[in-house]
């Protein structure tokens, strides 16, 4: 059964708290009230931009600078909770906890970012690195193309 988007976004809350505190306490740093706040927004967010959080602050009526989100964005890198994507020439944050291996689709057209999970790749992935004497550490696969709503906004007539 899959689980709800509030509870997703609970549990990812939970355990990027649990390593957000390991990484403060391994590096000395002060636990942060705008550091939690920020982390709180991202964990309700799937391949979310600083920009992105810097305007849902401002509905909110929180003014954090733009530098602050891409400063402890950063920081939620280094301590593992989230992982960088360029998708086009904007820098995306993904959830490391809870996604496991996956790759992504981007339309073109909306931008929006959709994630697929296929073993075959990654072992596919593997079999090619084996065969050029390659030892692959990780890897990353995005699709570019048109979504549905997209190509049957394009194409009306083709339906």
């Amino acid at each position: 059964m899959p689980r709800s988007p509030k509870l997703r976004s609970v549990n990812r809350l939970e355990e990027a708290r649990r390593l957000l505190s390991a990484y403060e306490r391994q590096h000395r740093l002060k636990r942060s009230q705008v550091r939690e706040t920020i982390l709180a927004a991202f964990a309700k967010h799937d391949h979310v931009t600083a920009r992105t959080l810097f305007h849902h602050f401002l509905r909110q009526q929180r003014r954090f600078g733009l530098a602050t989100i891409y400063k402890n964005m950063n920081l939620f890198c280094r301590a593992g909770i989230a992982q960088a994507h360029r998708f086009g020439t904007q820098m995306h944050y993904d959830h490391v906890t809870l996604t496991g291996q996956h790759d992504h689709l981007l339309c073109t057209d909306c931008r929006g970012i959709w994630e697929f999970h296929n073993p075959d790749i990654a072992k596919h992935a593997r079999a090619v690195a084996q065969r050029n004497g390659f030892f692959l550490g990780r890897q990353r696969l995005e699709l570019y193309g048109l979504c549905a709503d997209c190509w049957d906004r394009r194409h009306p007539t083709e339906q």
